[in-house]
């Protein structure tokens, strides 16, 4: 990991989804009820400097797969 980052930097999630009829706040965490299909998780990394930050995740070769199709 970047150098100067500490563990209170770093937040992870599972995303929280919400109906139509919500009008609370609508944080990093939050999505609507729409996408609950996608099981989402999410990484917030504090990033003050404004800098790019490189994160090596390894091969993701068991869960990923090549689709043949274009979109639209």
């Amino acid at each position: 990991m970047n150098e100067g980052f500490t563990e209170d930097d770093i937040q992870v999630s599972i995303v929280k989804y919400y109906s139509e009829e919500y009008q609370g706040f609508c944080g990093y965490f939050m999505k609507h009820q729409d996408y609950s299909y996608q099981k989402e998780v999410r990484i917030l990394i504090k990033n003050p400097n404004n800098q790019p930050i490189i994160l090596y995740i390894g091969s993701i070769e068991d869960i990923a797969w090549f689709s043949p199709h274009r979109a639209p």
